[in-house]
């Protein structure tokens, strides 16, 4: 949905840099094998940038998927030290095959996904602090097209809940604000810092987080 949107809004106002908030991910957008549907991201001028619903269908069968507000920034350059970052987090380090079982069994047969979203490498923890190192491999080639690849946007919810080891499904879910300064490269770090305790199964799990690229530049503040 994230890249729904920014795509979207770079096609009607040219910006690349923009602001999304108070999102609000109400329903997934789902569409049986074999069969299409078509989607679409309406813009409504506000005083401040859009607001904007992306839903489906027509009519009785109308499904709202997302509702938020847009406008466009000066992406400015915000930099971080990744060699810091690494120093905060020696806690705890996960690998890329404990990741993969662990986000198979979060999805529980609810989502079927494909193996770009097999993408992050290593996760270590810190106090409050989680660094996740990701790679698309062999689909380098698909940030041409996606400027926030959904591989990379998707799952960084997970890494504060393999802390707890929660049961939970936490959905539905929202942003309090989405700041894009850049497009994702094919190699990036996450940087996450964990808001709310994790433990004894929380109603809710605030968090922040961080896509930084190789060189240490913040493309995306979550």
């Amino acid at each position: 949905y994230l890249e729904y949107a920014r795509a979207a809004f770079e096609l009607a106002s040219g910006s690349v840099g923009c602001e999304m908030r108070d999102l609000f991910v109400l329903t997934p957008l789902a569409v049986p094998a074999g069969t299409t549907k078509e989607m679409r991201v309406v813009f409504t001028p506000a005083a401040h940038g859009f607001q904007f619903v992306i839903e489906s269908g027509a009519g009785a069968a109308r499904e709202e998927h997302v509702r938020g507000a847009i406008t466009a920034i000066a992406p400015g350059e915000v930099r971080h030290d990744i060699a810091a970052l690494r120093a905060q987090c020696t806690e705890q380090t996960i690998d890329e095959a404990v990741l993969v079982r662990y986000r198979a069994a979060k999805e529980g047969g609810y989502l079927a996904l494909g193996p770009r979203w097999n993408n992050t490498q290593r996760v270590a923890y810190g106090t409050n602090t989680i660094l996740g190192e990701h790679d698309l491999g062999t689909f380098a080639a698909d940030v041409n097209a996606f400027k926030l690849h959904p591989a990379f946007t998707d799952f960084t919810a997970l890494y504060p809940l393999y802390l707890s080891q929660s049961p939970a499904q936490y959905v539905p879910f929202s942003y309090d604000a989405v700041r894009v300064r850049g497009p994702l490269p094919a190699r990036l770090f996450t940087w996450t810092h964990v808001k709310d305790s994790i433990t004894n199964n929380p109603r809710a799990i605030r968090f922040d987080c961080r896509f930084i690229d190789p060189s240490g530049r913040e493309c995306l503040e979550i």
